[in-house]
């Protein structure tokens, strides 16, 4: 259970075997960052608080224009490819707009045309590897030494809507045989929403709807694949309060699957999606927390 919970909310994939269990020890006691509260019998509630915002679009525009009017300037679709001074007069910034096509012209000088900025103070909130790139030779020896230690891997998310893909490898249905007996109010009530026979906090409609699902492969249970059922992640597809259903049946739904470090590719169940039923394929550059990671980068 340890695996793939910690690989799941904490986004350390493939490398959680490698995480210091003191960080665990945390996620549960520690009452500022804590996850989950601690159960003895379950480890966890089997029906933690979930929050999701049903209109996130428009709450970041809200945000976007409430610091305009407060004299921030918002630069989108903006590239920063270096920065060319940093010291006691300032920081110099090299800017372009976004080219999604200048990797394929990369060496020549047909891209958009790039501008220098001038700033006092620099924040960045990018990846490490990106980080190094971007300061180049203003970098420090310091800087040089804790960003190089970030270890990323390669991983691929798969938007699809195979169900019987999704059904194959996942739990979708609640079944008794998997559920153990009941030993508290609290355990009672939980398996009665799952079953679909009463509702659940603030009168949500009852039923066993999984957003976060994990698959653990029999040849090295250290590593798995995650997957998540968007149609059941989603605000604005829970059905009314009043309604006793949800509303969408489970052929339609949305799923997302995400397959872990490429070089574990002869694992993968990811030939098994039927490809007519795929949405959207993305690579992704996913910071690996090895043990390492705890040593050099974080106290850097």
């Amino acid at each position: 259970m340890v695996y793939p919970l910690i690989a799941l909310f904490l986004g350390t994939g493939n490398q959680t075997a490698n995480v210091a269990c003191a960080i665990l020890e945390r996620l549960f006691d520690d009452p500022n960052m804590k996850l989950w509260d601690y159960d003895p019998e379950t480890l966890l509630p089997n029906l933690p608080t979930m929050v999701t915002f049903p209109n996130l679009h428009k709450f970041y525009e809200d945000w976007r224009k409430d610091l305009e009017s407060k004299g921030v300037n918002i630069c989108l679709q903006t590239d920063v490819t270096q920065i060319l001074q940093r010291n006691k007069d300032g920081v110099i910034l090299q800017t372009r707009p976004f080219d999604p096509d200048a990797e394929e012209r990369q060496g020549t000088h047909t891209g958009p045309s790039s501008q220098t900025e001038k700033f006092d103070e620099l924040v960045m909130c990018v990846l490490a590897d990106d980080a190094l790139k971007i300061l180049g030779k203003t970098s420090t020896m310091q800087e040089r030494f804790v960003l190089s230690g970030a270890k990323f891997y390669d991983d691929i998310t798969i938007t699809h809507s195979d169900s019987s893909y999704f059904a194959k490898h996942y739990e979708t249905q609640f079944s008794s045989s998997l559920c153990a007996e009941p030993k508290s109010s609290a355990q009672r009530s939980q398996i009665a929403f799952a079953k679909g026979e009463q509702r659940g906090q603030d009168n949500e409609p009852a039923g066993f709807r999984p957003m976060y699902f994990t698959k653990s492969y029999s040849q090295d249970p250290k590593k798995i694949e995650m997957s998540f059922d968007c149609s059941n992640y989603q605000h604005q597809f829970r059905m009314d309060h009043d309604a006793e259903t949800c509303p969408m049946p489970f052929e339609k739904h949305v799923f997302q699957s995400i397959f872990l470090d490429k070089n574990n590719r002869e694992m993968w169940t990811i030939d098994e999606i039927d490809e007519n039923e795929v949405i959207e394929r993305k690579w992704w550059h996913q910071l690996g927390h090895r043990w390492q990671h705890y040593v050099r980068v974080v106290p850097g």
